[in-house]
């Protein structure tokens, strides 16, 4: 007996599991401001994140980026990726390991605050000048006087440090830290 069969095949597509990360890096915030965590995975994926409380969902766009505005922040928070879901069908879903990159954001709450950490020579000959390294809340800006006058500012960089030329000096200088601002948030430092 013959029996006449068809060959039949199927094809089968494999999804994409979505990934995701947070692309902020941890920041330090005055209390009460609002934070925008960044998010960037598989285009039209659904991310969830969690600030320890409440879970939110993020659409992403067709670009793979989203993003979410808290509301007003009081404490320290960590937002968190709870997970990813694509947009097919099935959807396919993505779990982060806890502590991987990417997978977290800790948001400081406090004030902005700054220091001289070292000069690069603290004596220096008369017509010399050297460096003055200044440490604290990065992308804050910090003013600082000469010898108590001529206020005048320079930025932290995202790691939190800038540093003063004092140019060629020819007697003792005092180089003294006396504000930093953040946002709409401002603090005095005291010497």
């Amino acid at each position: 007996d013959n029996i006449d069969s068809e060959a039949v095949t199927t094809t089968l597509t494999v999804l994409p599991i979505p990934t995701a990360v947070i692309t902020n890096a941890n920041a330090t915030i005055c209390t009460g401001n609002t934070v925008t965590i960044n998010l960037e995975g598989l285009a039209n994926s659904t991310v969830v994140i969690s600030d320890g409380t409440s879970n939110f969902n993020v659409v992403l766009n067709a670009t793979g980026v989203g993003s979410y505005t808290s509301g007003p922040i009081n404490a320290d928070t960590t937002f968190v990726i709870v997970n990813a879901t694509s947009d097919s069908a099935p959807s396919c879903e993505y779990t982060p390991i806890a502590g991987s990159t990417g997978s977290s954001v800790t948001i400081e709450v406090g004030v902005p605050d700054a220091t001289i950490s070292a000069a690069a020579a603290p004596d220096v000959c008369s017509g010399s000048g050297t460096s003055i390294a200044v440490q604290g809340t990065p992308n804050g800006v910090v003013t600082y006087t000469i010898n108590g006058a001529n206020p005048t500012t320079i930025t932290l960089d995202n790691g939190g440090n800038a540093t003063i030329q004092t140019g060629n000096l020819t007697a003792s200088t005092t180089f003294a830290l006396t504000n930093i601002e953040l946002e709409d948030c401002s603090n005095t430092i005291e010497n």
